[in-house]
């Protein structure tokens, strides 16, 4: 995330925390709060198997203005 791009191993990253925690003994429910440039790697891992169905919440501050322009740079850079 130091070159203000977000990198597939990031959002992997994400993805493998939150579906850890949802493994964990006695969690019942998993949360996600992000801000700002962080933003990006929490909503695209909701795309990635087994997360989605174990997150509960996920809250974003500081995000982005247009998400249109943000699919574009995210997918084409």
């Amino acid at each position: 995330m130091k070159r203000l791009k977000v990198r597939r191993e990031e959002v992997a990253e994400v993805a493998r925390a939150v579906r850890t925690l949802g493994l964990l003994p006695g969690v019942q429910r998993v949360g996600m709060a992000a801000f700002s440039f962080g933003a990006g790697p929490a909503l695209l891992a909701l795309a990635e198997p087994g997360v989605a169905e174990r997150l509960d919440v996920l809250v974003l501050f500081g995000a982005y203005h247009d998400l249109t322009e943000v699919v574009a740079y995210q997918t084409t850079g």
